[in-house]
């Protein structure tokens, strides 16, 4: 069969117009695999998790299911994603594809996907990696028989290939399951050009100030409470902080730091807006390093932007982007490393970061390209 030919469906809960961040991944490779000629499906919901913004239409062919409505409590939670996983993947088993594509949103779709797609090639791509998620939210310990349970399934399941957001990530799964050797690759999230520069001046733009943001999910994966802290430590005449988070844990913070003269909450920023960033902020708690790695810093290096990252050092964020980041460990050092920070923080310092950021964003992007090239070997076998 010709190349042309192959169909590959890829299955994710989110995808455009809605903004979040694994649709957009979606979305880049979906148009990334119809330039190399393959027939592309998106099966996907109605849900919208994000800021809905004005998109084009997606040109691959898209098929949507209802999904339920996300509950606040977790247990209707668990329901809900079990509804719209076995949805998905019905759906996507009527379809006569070649290769399948599995995201981990629904957190259960993978749990479910030997029952519905066998005899099926299929890879997932780790954005969330569960049970390992459960774990690390406090929803259940590690010796709870649904994550026994949901381990056992992935460890017997070696049929599947892996496409891991970043190289520590990978080598985290290949350890701990026993995917194909031959279909293990990475492909990271947020990967993408940069945005022509806009030519108005946003509204939370100051001058002669440092300007740090926080952009997106601010969950339980992330720390409020390390943000608190680097805002209240902060010179109000120095630094301006532009937060555009949404998650469980914004309206705690939005309650502590509205009030502040160097404290501005907006809706969205643009990424044509992203160059008036001098920093962006990136949170992952220790006990989520490999089951998230976040796309804002990724996002975040192809803008040419430096990083604060508050998290591990073992993480695929500090591990591609050492030299272009400030290492705020997760651990009891963290208030005494935010002091370390201000005390060294200068524009000449922020200027060397951005300039090892530029080289960063070749060195992500060439990482991109070739879990592309190596994913149109694995289809076209």
């Amino acid at each position: 069969m010709r190349k042309g030919l192959l169909h590959i469906v890829i299955v994710n809960a989110i995808y455009p117009p809605d903004n979040g961040a694994s649709g957009r991944a979606v979305f880049q490779l979906a148009e990334q695999l119809e330039k190399n000629e393959y027939k592309v499906t998106v099966v996907t919901t109605n849900q919208a998790y994000n800021t809905i913004v004005n998109t084009d239409i997606p040109s691959q062919n898209v098929i949507r299911v209802k999904a339920r409505t996300q509950r606040n409590i977790y247990i209707k939670r668990l329901f809900s994603a079990y509804h719209d996983s076995k949805a998905l993947l019905k759906k996507s088993a009527s379809i006569n594809a070649d290769m399948f594509i599995l995201c981990s949103d629904p957190p259960l779709m993978n749990f479910l996907a030997p029952r519905f797609l066998k005899n099926k090639k299929y890879l997932i791509w780790v954005m969330d990696l569960y049970p390992e998620a459960f774990v690390a939210k406090g929803l259940v310990s590690k010796q709870n028989w649904l994550v026994k349970g949901y381990e056992k399934r992935l460890a017997l399941n070696t049929t599947a290939g892996i496409i891991a957001l970043g190289k520590s990530q990978l080598q985290f799964l290949s350890n701990k399951y026993r995917f194909q050797k031959n279909k293990q690759i990475v492909i990271p999230c947020g990967v993408h050009g940069i945005e022509k520069k806009g030519k108005v001046i946003p509204t939370w733009k100051r001058k002669n100030r440092i300007i740090l943001a926080y952009c997106g999910n601010l969950g339980e994966a992330h720390s409020a409470k390390f943000l608190l802290e680097l805002i209240f430590k902060s010179n109000p005449k120095k630094h301006q902080f532009v937060l555009s988070a949404f998650g469980t844990k914004v309206e705690w913070l939005h309650k502590k730091v509205s009030q502040l003269p160097n404290v501005s909450i907006v809706d969205w920023i643009q990424e044509t807006e992203i160059h008036h960033v001098s920093i962006q902020i990136v949170s992952l708690k220790k006990e989520w390093t490999h089951v998230c790695v976040p796309s804002k810093a990724v996002s975040s290096i192809c803008h040419h932007t430096p990083v604060l990252f508050h998290g591990s050092s073992e993480g695929d964020t500090y591990q591609h982007f050492q030299k272009a980041l400030w290492h705020i460990p997760d651990d009891n050092s963290c208030s005494i490393a935010i002091d370390q920070f201000y005390a060294s923080l200068q524009n000449e310092n922020i200027a060397s970061k951005k300039e090892e950021a530029i080289l960063a964003e070749k060195s992500i992007k060439d990482i991109y390209q070739n879990g592309v090239k190596q994913l149109s070997k694995i289809l076209s076998a």
